[in-house]
């Protein structure tokens, strides 16, 4: 019972290390995203592609809403127990956070495909990239 509700300062500090690293984990990925994005957008963006134009805007933005939602939903999975997450395994399983891992993993994939697959259409149709784009 005593591995359950307590832990030693070493386990704690561990567990810290963990969260922590979860925590920032999320802003991560979603600014991965959106430099990619806007890389995109800086190289195939020229005038002419509306649709492209359109769809990168539309991906900004949920990538961006994706990275804010999952960022606080990791701060405040416990709720107001900022310091379950690291705490014994009694006050880690009160948190449920498993619904939470699941959800941010499967949609942290779909995102990424829409990133990757975002900028095929314009590299199939073979537009030319303009000399613009690579200066500055």
């Amino acid at each position: 019972m005593a591995e359950l509700t307590e832990l030693s300062d070493a386990q704690r500090t561990v567990e810290l290390v963990d969260w922590i690293t979860w925590v920032l984990m999320t802003p991560a990925n979603g600014l991965i995203k959106l430099s990619s994005i806007f890389l995109y957008r800086r190289i195939f963006v020229t005038g002419q592609e509306k649709l492209f134009n359109i769809l990168s805007w539309i991906l900004i933005v949920v990538c961006a809403l994706w990275t804010v939602a999952f960022f606080f939903a990791t701060v405040f999975g416990c709720g107001r127990h900022f310091d379950y997450p690291w705490g014994p395994l009694v006050e880690i399983s009160s948190c449920n956070t498993n619904i939470r891992l699941e959800g941010l993993m499967i949609s942290d994939l779909i995102t990424d495909l829409f990133v990757w697959i975002l900028p095929v259409p314009m590299v199939n149709l073979g537009l030319p990239i303009p000399v613009k784009a690579f200066r500055n």
